[in-house]
C-alpha cells in the first residue's frame, strides 16, 4: 500500500478470532488494539506502539472486525517517506498476539 506523506488517513488491519479451534467466534472489539510501524527488523523492546480503534461491520465482507490507526499530519503518527512494516498488537487475557499486518510505503 502506498500513502502520500500529505495524507491523513486510517491504516487498517483485518482481524478474525475464534475460540476452541473455531467452535465459536470471538468478538475482539473489547480488547486493546495497538499499531507499530517498523523497519525490516520488526518490533523490539523499544518500539513505539500507537493506540488503534475498532471498526465493527454489520455485514462481514469477509471480515467483521477491522483494527485501524490514524496516521499522517495532525495525528499522533507522522511517518517520514520510506517503507514500514505494519504491526498489530491485541491485548486480551491471557493472549497478546503481535502480528504483521502488511507493508506500507509513505511517498
Amino acid at each position: 500500500m502506498e500513502i502520500s506523506s500529505q495524507s491523513l488517513t486510517y491504516v487498517k488491519a483485518r482481524v478474525s478470532a475464534d475460540k476452541l479451534g473455531g467452535e465459536w467466534s470471538y468478538d475482539p472489539s473489547h480488547d486493546k488494539v495497538e499499531f507499530a510501524f517498523t523497519d525490516s527488523e520488526g518490533p523490539t523492546d523499544t518500539t513505539t506502539w500507537y493506540n488503534g480503534v475498532w471498526e465493527v461491520r454489520a455485514k462481514p465482507n469477509p471480515f467483521k472486525y477491522v483494527a485501524k490507526c490514524l496516521i499522517g499530519p495532525g495525528s499522533p503518527v507522522v511517518l517520514e517517506e520510506g517503507a514500514y512494516q505494519l504491526w498489530v498488537r491485541i491485548t486480551d487475557n491471557p493472549e497478546a498476539p503481535v502480528e504483521l499486518a502488511g507493508i506500507i510505503k509513505i511517498i
